[in-house]
């Protein structure tokens, strides 16, 4: 409904990402193409939380030339990675991003390993545990937290279920038939 203030909108949200992920020593690699969406490195998961939590805070404070403000869903994921000549590859993005689409505007959503890394270094982040849920095109469930900065900690609706249907059926190892 407003294309010339949704493009300023949109380079004004990754100028915040910038801001952000900076302060935290991250690096935003190139848009994942679905989009306006965002994928940044980090060296630490400490560092991810601390910096999703930071740019959510830069987006709340932020007088959009939108309508509406801009809310963003986030997720935070820890593993290797694949670098290509400008982007990155890998089950682990693969994950963060379906946990990312189940989460609601300025929701941070953190992995199990994530968790498991951060719970027990000091630092001014919150963990809500949500429930193990599925993701869609992953054969496991994945242990789904919330995150929050401690003085600051969230109550959103329920997670966007994926639309992945229960079965019995074996995970198909090929395509071969016959």
């Amino acid at each position: 409904a407003e294309p010339e203030a949704m493009q300023l909108a949109t380079e004004q949200h990754e100028a915040l990402a910038v801001q952000a992920f900076d302060a935290y020593h991250g690096r935003l690699i190139k848009s994942r193409g679905e989009g306006d969406s965002l994928f940044a490195l980090f060296e630490t998961p400490q560092q991810a939380c601390l910096g999703a939590i930071a740019f959510r805070k830069l987006l709340e404070e932020a007088v959009w030339p939108t309508s509406v403000p801009i809310a963003v869903r986030t997720a935070v994921n820890v593993g290797t990675v694949t670098p290509g000549p400008t982007d990155v590859y890998g089950p682990m993005v693969n994950r963060c991003a379906r946990l990312r689409s189940i989460a609601s505007p300025s929701q941070i959503l953190a992995s199990g390993a994530v968790y498991e890394q951060v719970r027990t270094v000091p630092g001014n982040i919150s963990f809500t545990y949500i429930g193990s849920h599925a993701l869609k095109d992953i054969s496991t469930h994945e242990d789904v937290y919330q995150v929050d900065a401690v003085d600051d900690v969230r109550t959103y609706p329920a997670l966007v279920e994926s639309d992945v249907v229960p079965n019995n059926l074996p995970t198909q190892i090929s395509d071969f038939v016959g």
